[in-house]
């Protein structure tokens, strides 16, 4: 019989399976936290200067032999609390949250600190909000 052995005296994390991520901004399931998908609605260079204003950009890597490591950014709507959660797909533990009160915190595997206070960025939640609005209104049409 086979065991997990301990990490540094440390077993390894459970992980939470509860968050359902969807493509539809209209979902909302019994409770569950949803997070809508909004990438397609961003492009990396909308993304980078958010997070450049917001002051949590990831920096460029200096060395062009690692060009391929070039930050690439997802973009993530809660409905449930509105916030938006910008994550970099490139580095591990590298996530900007903009609460529905525009506060920001970045949240990484070393750090969580407050980057704004509350009515900071409020104008990038309600950026959001009208693209999922005038995508929803276009599908709609469809």
């Amino acid at each position: 019989m086979t065991t997990i052995a301990p990490i540094n005296s440390a077993y390894p994390q459970q992980y939470y399976t509860n968050v359902q991520t969807t493509k539809d901004a209209s979902a909302n399931l019994a409770g569950r936290p949803v997070c809508t998908d909004i990438t397609d609605l961003f492009s990396q260079k909308e993304l980078r200067s958010i997070l450049k204003r917001i002051g949590t950009q990831a920096p460029d890597i200096p060395n062009p032999a690692y060009a391929t490591f070039v930050p690439r950014y997802s973009i993530e709507y809660f409905p449930n609390s509105g916030a938006v959660v910008i994550n970099n797909q490139t580095m591990t533990n590298d996530t900007t949250e903009i609460y529905k009160d525009g506060s920001v915190r970045h949240v990484g595997s070393w750090h969580n600190k407050e980057v704004a206070p509350a009515g900071s960025f409020s104008d990038i939640i309600e950026e959001v909000e009208s693209r999922i609005n005038a995508e929803n209104k276009e599908k709609e049409r469809s």
